[in-house]
Parts: C-alpha cells; structure tokens; sequence
C-alpha cells in the first residue's frame, strides 16, 4: 500500500504510521466491480468478515453496514443495538436512523 502511494496511484494514507490507507472511490468502485464479476459466491463471506472487524476494533457504523451487506442482521442488529446512544452522542444520529431504516427493507 505504501508504495502504492508513494507511487501516487489512487491510494492516500491517513495516519502519520501510514498503516491506514484510503483508496480513491472511482478505484474503490473499480476493484468492487471486478470482485463482483470474478467471485460474486464470495461477497458475503468478506461483508461478514469485515463486519467482525470493525465490530472488534470499535467501528460501528461499518459493522453493520457490512454485516447488512452480508445479510447478517443478528449481527447488525447486536452491533446498532449496542451502540445506539453512543452513535448519537457522537452526533451521528441520522446515521444511525439510516442504518435501521434498511433492516425495513430486509
């Protein structure tokens, strides 16, 4: 990754360690698009392995949204219902009310 940036392909670090990285969203969407198209069968698995990590390291807005992308709502359910009022004290209120509006649509 760091020689990705260094390279200044569509990759920028967002700590001083440069061990976080964030990818530009058209290559974001490039790389989901090909994942799509080669290993369709493996997007729920990754959803729900992504869903347990941000879950572990204190990210709970990705973890549900990856725990509903992999239709595991036992896991969005426990992760938005745990952090509720945390979510809304951090002034992500409307965040929160998104991420419940979409187990309506499940």
């Amino acid at each position: 990754m760091q020689q990705l940036e260094e390279a200044g392909a569509f990759v920028v670090s967002l700590d001083a360690r440069r061990s976080w990285f964030r990818f530009h969203q058209l290559f974001a969407d490039l790389l989901q698009l090909e994942l799509r198209g080669s290993a369709p069968a493996e997007l729920p698995g990754l959803h729900d392995a992504a869903a347990g990590w941000f879950a572990e390291h204190g990210y709970p807005v990705e973890a549900v949204r990856h725990a509903q992308a992999a239709e595991n709502w036992t896991l969005a359910a426990r992760v938005l219902s745990d952090q509720w009022v945390g979510l809304g004290l951090a002034g992500l209120g409307g965040t929160a009310h998104e991420l419940l509006a979409r187990f309506q649509r499940a």
